[in-house]
């Protein structure tokens, strides 16, 4: 299934409507109708709604969490008159069953809404300011609704990863084995010698064993004893792989959320700059980061410090780790931990 797997949009009908409609048919052609669901073009007439949500939540990886500039308000209505609110019971058991959640903040590039304050919300589910937004602007739909679908495959292949073919490599590997040594076996049999037909057949030579003596006059001849030949199994000789050079990944890169690195290498060492907008918007704009880190064959690990610049307010600092992978056509997938943004994932290009 590669990077597809279950993919669950949440929303609001009183809110954005319009705009979760628009990323649920993109993210339809990029993943699979399928692999999408959306309450709307799910449901039957007949069906439980609640048991349906619950089932698409237990099957799915990804909850996109739709945010309009109505969210907050219909959240504090809800609560207010006591009225069940799916969307917040559907972002709780995402958060609960540790799925990952995107909150995608929906509007005008010039009014986009903030990303909730934890403070603001209800307890279940203030873990979601934990996680890091996306941006789709009405402006830039296609651009931003590309850059979210790339993050998806990355977070997606990371989340899933190679392993049922590992296990399929594995249990190959161990089939063409025990196959090889069954058909040495039945090859030393079938490449037996058959005896010239001149000599006495209640003679039998055994391999590598002692010839049987001749049995006595007048006594019968004893039935021949044929030792069983075992196979040899060569044991495995541990081959020493050469060091794999570092790949070079100096240079300039752009995530998908707009950031851009300077990065410096020396062997498999290197170090790096970056800027670009903050998690903390509006009330910090962009951050300003340096670290630096090592390569391990396509592997990268690496440690940052970083300040989210504002005008109005203090600098905010903040730090992280991040690991990643270097993939062959000049892209590159990172994983991190923020003091203050808490883990993203991101999608790298170079420039």
């Amino acid at each position: 299934m590669g990077a597809h797997g279950k993919i669950f949009v949440s929303y609001r009908r009183d809110d954005a409507p319009g705009d979760a409609r628009s990323i649920y048919e993109r993210l339809g052609r990029s993943f699979g109708e399928g692999n999408v669901f959306m309450d709307v073009d799910q449901l039957l007439a007949g069906q439980r709604f609640d048991r349906e949500l619950d089932k698409a939540l237990a099957e799915c990886d990804v909850l996109i969490a739709v945010i309009g500039s109505r969210w907050m308000d219909l959240l504090s209505e809800h609560a207010r008159h006591g009225k069940r609110d799916y969307v917040r019971d559907e972002i709780a058991a995402a958060l609960q069953r540790d799925i990952i959640v995107i909150p995608v903040m929906m509007g005008r590039e010039a009014n986009m809404p903030p990303l909730p304050v934890a403070e603001d919300l209800p307890e279940n589910i203030r873990d979601l300011v934990l996680y890091q937004k996306h941006n789709i602007a009405h402006e830039s739909f296609g651009r931003d609704a590309a850059h979210l679908i790339a993050a998806l495959k990355s977070l997606l292949r990371e989340r899933r990863g190679p392993r049922h073919w590992r296990a399929i490599a594995v249990a190959g590997a161990s089939g063409l084995a025990l196959t090889g040594v069954l058909l040495g076996y039945w090859t030393v049999i079938a490449h037996q010698p058959s005896p010239p037909p001149d000599i006495p057949t209640n003679e039998v030579t055994i391999a590598l064993g002692p010839k049987p003596d001749a049995p006595a006059a007048g006594a019968a001849a004893a039935d021949p004893v044929i030792a069983e030949p075992k196979p040899v199994i060569a044991e495995p000789k541990a081959v020493t792989a050469a060091a794999e050079p570092a790949i070079n990944i100096a240079g300039h890169w752009r995530d998908n959320w707009g950031i851009v690195y300077d990065i410096r290498q020396q062997g498999n060492k290197f170090q790096f700059s970056a800027s670009g907008p903050s998690c903390r918007r509006p009330d910090y704009p962009s951050f300003e980061s340096s670290g630096s880190g090592t390569i391990s064959g396509r592997l990268v690990k690496s440690d940052y410090s970083s300040t989210h610049e504002s005008t109005y307010r203090p600098t905010l600092p903040s730090g992280g780790e991040c690991s990643g992978t270097v993939f062959a056509n000049g892209t590159m997938s990172s994983n991190c931990n923020d003091k203050v943004c808490g883990p993203f994932s991101a999608s790298l290009t170079k420039q």
